[in-house]
């Protein structure tokens, strides 16, 4: 498995977390996973979400923290044309407004094709960043606002994010989602992951 050859993470391990996976999965209406999914979704963890919710429970303790999940999937194509999914990094490009591409390959411009409300989300993330560097609050340019979705601060006690799409229309989630693999992954981390 693509778990324990490519990326050498060890058998005890990969056999405690696999089924964790595979039962939320089934919990969520499918009966099957495919195993390349399966392998997408398990590195996603512990490669970046595990960490984030670690930083996050730990940080909001001592300041106010921020949680972003981005799911806006990008003008990435297959080789059927579907769009392909959401990558590390796939923000940057909305964050800072690079509507033209600028070093960007080409063909590959995140905004190309892009709906306005893939604009609209950009903007809104454009704002939340600019108000959080300026303020230390990603909400200052949008008070007032009764309409729009606040940002609210990660607790421990209330561990939520903000989810941003291609919508254009953000919403606040619980950030709960795979609790238990991602509560193993991280009572592991440094032991067995050497992180």
């Amino acid at each position: 498995m693509l778990l324990q050859e490519s990326r050498r993470y060890p058998e005890t391990f990969v056999d405690r977390i696999l089924p964790l996976y595979q039962r939320e999965h089934k919990m969520g209406g499918s009966a099957q996973i495919d195993a390349r999914a399966l392998a997408d979704l398990v590195l996603g963890d512990l490669e970046i979400k595990a960490g984030q919710r670690a930083l996050c429970e730990a940080y909001s303790q001592i300041a106010r923290c921020y949680s972003l999940r981005f799911d806006a999937i990008p003008n990435r194509r297959d080789d059927q044309g579907k769009p392909q999914f959401v990558a590390h990094g796939a923000e940057i490009a909305p964050l800072f407004q690079n509507f033209d591409g600028m070093g960007w390959e080409p063909g590959h411009n995140p905004f190309s094709k892009a709906s306005e409300s893939y604009y609209d989300m950009a903007r809104t993330l454009g704002l939340l960043w600019a108000s959080f560097i300026t303020h230390s609050d990603p909400n200052t340019g949008r008070k007032g606002a009764e309409d729009q979705v606040m940002w609210l601060g990660y607790s421990v006690d209330r561990p939520v994010n903000l989810v941003l799409n291609e919508s254009g229309v953000p919403w606040v989630e619980p950030d709960t989602y795979r609790a238990e693999a991602i509560k193993v992954i991280n009572e592991v981390q440094h032991s067995i992951l050497d992180k």
